[in-house]
């Protein structure tokens, strides 16, 4: 490389590649990927105008990190700012050389602005020569726009450029600007040419300028009237006071050198979007603007009022081409004008995302060209009908359009590779898999080693989908790619399709050694998503193989490379692998450093992904800016910051209004998740019952929306917690019954696995111990044990701790159901995985420690021990009289499980006596409380132990007896058993009548008065 100096915002340098070829490289530092983006879609258009003796080509571009390098063709007759400074211009004192500049110059712009393409950067230094002298315009796409300065610069500023002194006034002063500008550049260079050096310093003082020199007559070479007054022309202030074309100027100068003698200025032919090839890619709208109005007779310069705003949104594009459809209809312009219009938009309509518009044009477009022989009709023809096959797939069969674009194909001799192109969609949408073999040897003959590859890749996926992994593996190796590109593509797929973590990654990592070297050390940023991808695979694997470390890293560069392809590229198809590496990397980076560092990075992911939306592009962006919202909520949340989170989740829910919805699953499923993190920020405030209002309303966007059934399963878990923290506990343990059926649905059909349904019957046994269904829980807690116990023999070491969890409160149910062995069982078997937590450690070496006291009890330890149990009864019934009657009742149950252990291996009067008080405290403070389970299970215990004293004559206890009776009779009644409480009332005032006749009066009586004030409370 040999640096040649600096010019305006570039550093121009002259290289030779590998085949010894000369390019200029223009170098420019863009730091935001945004601004490359948009610096990058014009180069582009200037790598995409056709060839012209007056326009130098560009080559290609490429990116290292931060700085864009433009690879243009080398002018070995240098520039003509260098001529001009040197003087070499000035050679023999003859007006002609100039004239040629002029005109040449002037057809090149011509050229450009016929493709719609402005310069807006005129100057001598973007004036080059041929080693012949051939005048040549250079240096499209420079950022020179003040609002491409904004981006560029990163303090915001706009940098000061000598390339004012060129500029039309409507440039200098922020208005919009078009080919109208490049005449007034056009003219301050001429100027400048006759002038012999620039003395002004700002290019809107240029008419004043030449009003002096011609006054004066002050020129290094003498300008011709005839040129005077074009340039005076050229440079009025009003641009559509102008001249109309740089046709028309060089039509005016060509005349001129005619009239001085001058022949053999004939102007090369103009380039059309007409000319490019019509099966690749769509033409610029700006360029079909121009031949529209052209064509109709009208000023193309009126044109600019429907050009597409600079990085605009794409319906800009198709209003366009709309207006350019509607001109060239309404001028009767020829069949195969019409029909590549329609192709192009078409084209740029799917592209769009406007899957309507797309079709109808394509369709329109291939109407057109029915019964049309000729070879470029053909050719559309076969291409519209590929791409026309493929936008359709879903909603009407492509088979009879893939047919026919395959039947027209073979009939090109000359374009194997549309055969090619045509064969490779067919065999993705009719599954048939011979034709991808087919589409690899047409590509073959076009000499296409990239569609052989992409053929051959494709077949091998869809081996892989049918099951066929083995021949999968073996079409993967039959490739022999003839570059590293592709070589490194090929690597990628070996990696998606990898049947191990370990083989992915090893897949993964060389394609990331194949790529890396090309998009880093060469800048062949079209590469970057397919690293990127890369990258991401191998973070996934190092994840799976529990190396966190490297995973992060992984992701991280995966962020970075797709971040590139998605924003720069506009590769939108990799918007989904973006957002799982951000995610990837928030959860990690929280993991290893804290909930604020992971939140951080989900901020930067919708810092993106608003950018992304704002600066609009191929789609709107409002799906992935909105689940980067709910994500990032979900991390400020981690990170305690609950206000930040919940102006996430409005946010998420202002980008979807409920309106707007519609049928789409996923918005559903969005808006859905984000009022279920609204409901849990709720509960977690404190609002239990505005909790629930959210999950309902999340059940309610979810409900027949094709959602996912996980996403209903989150909702129903978050809306239990929420049911139990408002104390409706019946209700909370419904929710979780439903929650983990339709789990179990989920993981028969595939789509959860065995972890989640652990998992789910983890928190239902929890449910039902709030409630006091103790037998439940302990069912439920055995069922998930079983999940875990078989993922753990199955390698899923991970799952140790939660099985160890559910077991602890297995052993707790035990307890309560007065199974002191089996909750020392289980209790001790938690212990022994969970003993590294100290907090967890203490609390079941306590409970442990309470078991076996009861365990060991014997005849002599009984009176001191059940002056304890007294002693906690009071302390129960002392929190229960302050109201915490929930607080009250958990501790009274642990009581009552060790009674009932006690009266079962050592049974006494004064055991069961208080083994019954203890039933009636837990049946009233639970009853209060609203665990009814509990409170059932008390009542029934105080029944059972007061029988069996009272049967055994013992009638003290007669009274306790029957409120025993009446507490669950008035149980019942709150739950809706009207006739089970009636039986127990029944039955209470039978047995009473065998006991005591007197009695039975006085408790109809106040069973009659409980039961009634039940219903009441009830209704």
């Amino acid at each position: 490389m040999r640096e040649l100096g600096h010019s305006g915002y570039w550093d121009l340098a002259l290289v030779r590649d590998e085949h010894g070829d000369r390019h200029a490289v223009r170098r420019v530092v863009v730091g935001d990927l945004v601004a490359q983006q948009r610096f990058l879609a014009e180069v582009e258009r200037w790598q995409r105008l056709p060839a012209h003796p007056h326009l130098a080509a560009c080559r290609f571009v490429r990116t290292l990190d931060d700085e864009v390098l433009v690879f243009s063709e080398y002018a070995e007759g240098g520039s003509l700012a260098d001529r001009i400074r040197d003087g070499d211009l000035y050679t023999g004192g003859d007006v002609t050389t100039l004239l040629r500049i002029a005109v040449e110059t002037a057809w090149g712009l011509d050229a450009a602005h016929t493709m719609g393409l402005p310069h807006l950067d005129v100057r001598p230094a973007n004036v080059v020569f041929t080693a012949g002298g051939t005048a040549r315009i250079t240096g499209f796409g420079a950022p020179r726009e003040p609002d491409h300065l904004r981006q560029l610069d990163g303090d915001g500023s706009i940098r000061a450029a000598p390339e004012g002194a060129y500029a039309a006034p409507e440039q200098a002063e922020d208005q919009p600007v078009g080919r109208d500008a490049d005449v007034w550049s056009w003219a301050v260079t001429v100027l400048e040419m006759f002038a012999g050096e620039r003395t002004w310093p700002s290019g809107a003082l240029a008419d004043a300028v030449l009003e002096q020199l011609a006054e004066h007559d002050r020129w290094r070479v003498p300008m011709p009237r005839p040129v005077v007054e074009v340039l005076a022309a050229c440079l009025r202030f009003d641009p559509g006071a102008r001249p109309r074309s740089f046709a028309d100027i060089a039509g005016t100068l060509t005349d001129l050198a005619a009239d001085l003698g001058l022949t053999g200025w004939s102007p090369p032919s103009r380039p059309s979007v007409l000319h490019q090839p019509p099966h690749l890619g769509w033409g610029d709208p700006r360029a079909w603007l121009t031949l529209a109005y052209e064509t109709a007779g009208l000023d193309p310069r009126t044109a600019s009022v429907f050009w597409p705003g600079h990085g605009g949104p794409p319906n800009e594009d198709l209003r366009a081409f709309a207006v350019a459809r509607r001109v060239l209809d309404q001028a009767g312009a020829p069949v195969w004008t019409r029909a590549r219009l329609r192709a192009d938009t078409g084209r740029a309509a799917l592209w769009a995302g406007d899957l309507m518009t797309g079709v109808a044009n394509l369709r329109a477009c291939a109407d057109l060209l029915a019964g049309r022989e000729d070879e470029g009709s053909r050719l559309l023809l076969a291409t519209v009908l590929t791409e026309l096959a493929v936008a359709v797939r879903g909603g009407e069969d492509p088979g009879p359009l893939h047919q026919r674009a395959i039947a027209v194909a073979e009939e090109l001799k000359d374009h194997p590779e549309v055969l090619g192109a045509a064969l490779l969609a067919a065999a993705g949408g009719l599954g048939e898999h011979g034709l991808y073999d087919q589409a690899g040897a047409a590509f073959e003959r076009a000499g296409d080693q990239a569609g052989v590859v992409a053929a051959a890749l494709a077949g091998a996926k869809s081996l892989h989908a049918a099951g066929l992994t083995g021949r999968a593996g073996e079409a993967l190796a039959a490739i022999h790619p003839p570059d590293e590109a592709l070589a490194g593509l090929v690597a990628l797929e070996r990696a998606v399709l990898a049947g191990t973590p370990a083989e992915a990654l090893a897949a993964a990592n060389t394609a990331v050694d194949l790529l890396g070297p090309l998009v880093d050390g060469h800048g062949r940023h079209e590469l970057a998503g397919d690293l990127g991808r890369a990258w991401l695979i191998t973070g996934r694997a190092h994840e799976r193989l529990e190396r966190p470390r490297p995973a992060l890293a992984a992701y991280r560069s995966a962020r970075t490379m797709l971040a590139a392809a998605v924003v720069r590229e506009g590769q939108t198809g990799l918007a989904g692998e973006l957002a799982s590496a951000f995610d990837r990397e928030a959860t990690l980076v929280r993991e290893q450093d804290g909930a604020g560092a992971g939140a951080a990075v989900a901020g930067r992911a919708a810092e993106l992904w608003q950018r992304l939306a704002d600066l609009g592009g191929p789609r709107p962006w409002t799906d992935e800016l909105a689940t980067a919202r709910e994500r990032f909520g979900v991390a400020l949340g981690a990170a305690g910051d609950s206000d930040g989170a919940r102006a996430q989740f409005e946010e998420v829910l202002r980008l979807l209004p409920e309106s707007e919805l519609g049928s789409s699953a996923a918005r559903r499923e969005l808006a859905a998740m984000a009022h279920r993190q609204l409901g849990v920020l709720a509960r977690r405030g404190g609002e239990p019952i505005r909790a629930c209002g959210h999950h309902q309303h999340a059940l309610h966007l979810l409900a027949d929306a094709g959602a996912s059934g996980y996403a209903r399963v989150l909702v129903l878990d978050s809306l239990g917690g929420a049911l139990a923290d408002a104390g409706h506990l019946d209700e909370s343990v419904q929710v979780f019954q439903q929650s983990a059926e339709e789990l179990d649905l989920l993981v028969r059909r595939g789509v959860r696995g065995a972890e989640d349904l652990a998992a789910s019957h983890r928190r239902l046994a929890n449910a039902l111990l709030d409630l006091g269904e103790f037998a439940s829980a302990a069912d439920a807690a055995r069922t998930g044990l079983g999940h875990y116990e078989r993922l753990i023999a199955l390698g899923r070491t991970d799952l140790a701790e939660p099985a160890a969890r559910l077991r602890a409160s297995r052993g707790y149910a035990c307890h309560l159901m007065s199974d002191v062995d089996g909750a020392l069982a289980e209790l001790g078997a938690a212990m022994a995985v969970l003993g590294g937590d100290p907090v967890v450690a203490g609390k079941l070496a306590a409970k442990l420690a309470a078991l076996r006291t009861v365990a060991g009890l014997g005849p002599g330890d009984l009176p001191a021990w059940f002056g304890t149990q007294a002693e906690a009864l009071t302390s129960a019934s002392a929190l229960a009289r302050a109201g915490r009657t929930r607080e009250a009742s958990r501790q009274v149950e642990e009581i009552l499980g060790g009674l009932g252990w006690l009266i079962r291996v050592l049974p006494t009067e004064q055991g069961y006596a208080m083994c019954g008080q203890a039933g009636i405290h837990l049946g009233m403070s639970a009853l209060h409380a609203r665990r009814n389970g509990a409170a059932h299970h008390g009542f029934v215990v105080a029944v059972d132990c007061y029988s069996v004293l009272v049967d055994n004559g013992l009638h003290q206890y007669l009274e306790d007896w029957a409120r025993a009776h009446v507490g669950l009779a008035s149980l019942l009644t709150v739950l809706g058993d009207d006739e089970g409480a009636d039986d127990v009332v029944t039955e209470l005032l039978a047995n009473l009548a065998d006991i005591d006749q007197s009695a039975v009066p006085e408790w109809r009586s106040r069973a009659g008065r409980a039961v009634a004030e039940m219903r009441v409370t009830r209704s």
